[in-house]
């Protein structure tokens, strides 16, 4: 069974990479919203990207991270995996860098260390 799923992901770097993971059908995931969408919801400030995050994380069981050489660094992806942590959704972490991108090329892996999870924060106990 198909398990829904919210993609967190570096969008400038790897959305050819992340269309590739979505087409496999493995999951079932939200509609990937495009760069011009993006940037007209940024334009309306953090809120109305955290509020974006909110609604599109309802009804999603899992927040898939796929990973790529320099995702760790995003704002925005901290702050899904931080709501996420927060709500009590599964986090599984998908390594991007193998796969190609639209000119075929492949990326550097990126580096997970300490400082990468200190830089998500996390729920107070």
């Amino acid at each position: 069974m198909a398990r829904k799923c919210f993609y967190s992901f570096y969008y400038d770097e790897d959305n050819w990479r992340v269309s590739t993971v979505k087409n496999i059908g493995a999951i079932e995931g939200q509609a990937l919203v495009s760069a011009n969408e993006f940037e007209e919801i940024k334009r309306k400030g953090d809120k109305a990207v955290a509020d974006w995050i909110a609604g599109n994380m309802v009804g999603r069981s899992t927040v898939i991270v796929l990973i790529g050489a320099n995702t760790a660094s995003r704002k925005w992806v901290r702050h899904e995996i931080k709501y996420a942590f927060d709500n009590g959704k599964a986090l599984v972490g998908i390594h991007v860098h193998r796969l190609l991108d639209r000119n075929g090329d492949a990326s550097a892996k990126a580096p997970i260390h300490s400082a990468h999870l200190r830089s998500v924060p996390t729920k107070s106990p």
